[in-house]
């Protein structure tokens, strides 16, 4: 939970998409932090990455909490949207103090569908949805990239370049990794910008790449750490037809 009781006249929240997958938190993560180092009037505005689920659900992204334990961040600190931090966001909106940026999603999705207005600048890699078209210029960085994290790597190495300790530059490279398949040229999910950043960014580091890569992908599917009630949340698929609700989920099993 956080609280509008400060000196900030604004708050900018950096939310991803709702599936909040590791590339949605760690370019919202990485783009309020660089916001909030270059930000003149520490008063004016207060920088704020947005989790885009429930707290209680952050345990079921494994690569996730791995990429944040492993490089020591405390994930105490991040900001959920849980109902009452909801209802504080729509108070903003109301009150015109809310400054939205896109992650990776170019459209308004979820709980916070209708605060359009709000929304100043969007970062993304998806197709264009023609949505939010008051965000235009700079503001609107749609580019059919790897990784949106790719394209906030980009602007902290032109920047801001001293913002870049290891334990950052891990923090980028992660989603970079696993979202282009280890930069894998066969699957052509890497784009000369992916392959340009991330080698940029793996020059600054002791650990090797595909090290990284392969241990975010082995914590991606190790669920030896969920309760029965996380493992059929994590995989659980709902659809409405004429009215009546349905769902199902799906656990992962050994076939050996």
């Amino acid at each position: 939970t956080w609280t509008t009781q400060s000196n900030a006249k604004r708050f900018h929240l950096y939310t991803g998409n709702e599936a909040c997958d590791l590339d949605s938190v760690v370019s919202a993560v990485s783009l309020a932090y660089l916001n909030s180092q270059q930000e003149q009037d520490k008063t004016s505005t207060e920088h704020i990455p947005l989790i885009p689920i429930v707290s209680e659900d952050l345990p079921l992204r494994t690569e996730i909490t791995f990429l944040f334990s492993t490089l020591g961040l405390d994930q105490k600190l991040l900001v959920f949207l849980d109902q009452k931090n909801l209802e504080t966001i729509k108070n903003l909106h109301k009150e015109k103090r809310l400054i939205l940026t896109l992650c990776d999603h170019n459209a308004l999705d979820g709980l916070l569908v209708g605060l359009d207005s709000s929304v100043e600048s969007i970062v993304d890699h998806h197709e264009d949805s023609g949505k939010l078209n008051h965000v235009t210029g700079d503001k609107r960085i749609i580019e059919p990239v790897g990784s949106a994290t790719t394209l906030v790597a980009e602007k902290i190495i032109s920047t801001c370049p001293n913002l870049l300790t290891e334990t950052f530059v891990n923090f980028l490279l992660g989603p970079i990794l696993v979202d282009t398949v280890n930069l894998d040229i066969k699957l052509k999910r890497a784009t000369p910008k992916d392959e340009a950043v991330a080698g940029h960014l793996s020059a600054l580091t002791a650990k090797a790449p595909t090290t990284l890569f392969d241990s975010l992908q082995k914590a991606k599917t190790d669920i030896n750490g969920l309760s029965s009630s996380e493992l059929l949340r994590k995989d659980y698929k709902s659809w409405e037809i004429s009215g009546i609700k349905y769902g199902f989920s799906s656990v992962m099993t050994s076939l050996k």
